[in-house]
C-alpha cells in the first residue's frame, strides 16, 4: 500500500492563511507605531519624550518620560487621545508635585471652563481649566505634596488617574540629584543636571 504526502502548499486554503499572516505581520507593527507615534509626539511642549519601558501598555495610554530642554527638569506625563487630554507631574523646590493637565480644544483666550476635582479621598470641589492666550488649549495646574488619585471632570472631558502606577519615586531621586549634583558626579554619576529651576 503506498501512502501520498499530503501537500498543502498549493491548496488555496493554504495561500489564503500565508496571506493574512503577512498581513498581520505588516499591519499590526505598523498601527502600533503610528499609536505609539501620535502618542509620543502629542502635544511635546518642547520636550522629547520616550515610553517609561516599565510602565508602557501596548495599546493604550503608557506613562511618558522626558526633560525640559532648558533646565533638563524631569517630567512624567500620560496623554488620551481620545478625550484630547495629557497629565503632566514634575517637581518643585520645594519637593511637591505639580501636576499640569492640558485638555486641547479651540477656547476664547482666558475663558474659563468649569471642572469637578477630586484628589483621593477628599470632598470634591469646583475648580476651573483656563484657555491658553492663543485660543488652543485649557489647563489645570496645582501643586500636592502628595498624591494619590485624581479625577477631573468638567462637560468636554474626564479623567481619572492613578499615581500610585506612576515611578513618582524617580522624580524625588532626579530632583535630589540635581540639587547635590557635585556629590553624585563624585560617586560617578554621569548624567547629573544642576538644578537650574526657581
Amino acid at each position: 500500500m503506498e501512502i501520498k504526502a499530503l501537500s498543502l502548499v498549493g491548496h488555496p486554503m493554504y495561500k489564503a492563511v500565508a496571506v493574512f499572516i503577512l498581513l498581520i505581520s505588516i499591519v499590526l507593527p505598523a498601527g502600533l507605531w503610528q499609536h505609539s507615534s501620535s502618542q509620543l509626539n502629542y502635544f511635546p511642549r518642547n520636550i522629547d519624550w520616550s515610553w517609561s519601558w516599565s510602565y508602557y501598555e501596548p495599546l493604550s495610554n503608557g506613562l511618558q518620560v522626558g526633560r525640559t530642554k532648558d533646565t533638563k527638569q524631569l517630567i512624567l506625563r500620560r496623554v488620551n487621545r481620545a478625550n484630547n487630554t495629557s497629565i503632566y507631574v514634575d517637581t518643585t523646590y520645594t519637593n511637591t508635585f505639580e501636576v499640569v493637565v492640558i485638555h486641547e480644544a479651540v477656547c476664547q483666550p482666558k475663558s474659563r471652563i468649569k471642572a469637578t476635582l477630586q484628589i483621593g479621598d477628599l470632598t470634591p470641589e469646583r475648580t476651573s481649566l483656563i484657555c491658553n492666550d492663543d485660543g488652543t488649549r485649557y489647563l489645570f495646574r496645582q501643586v500636592w505634596r502628595k498624591l494619590s488619585n485624581l479625577y477631573l471632570k468638567s462637560k468636554d472631558f474626564s479623567l481619572s488617574e492613578d499615581f500610585s502606577n506612576w515611578p513618582l519615586g524617580d522624580l524625588k531621586k532626579d530632583q535630589f540629584m540635581q540639587l547635590h549634583p557635585t556629590y553624585f558626579r563624585d560617586k560617578g554619576e554621569a548624567d547629573v543636571y544642576e538644578w537650574s529651576r526657581d
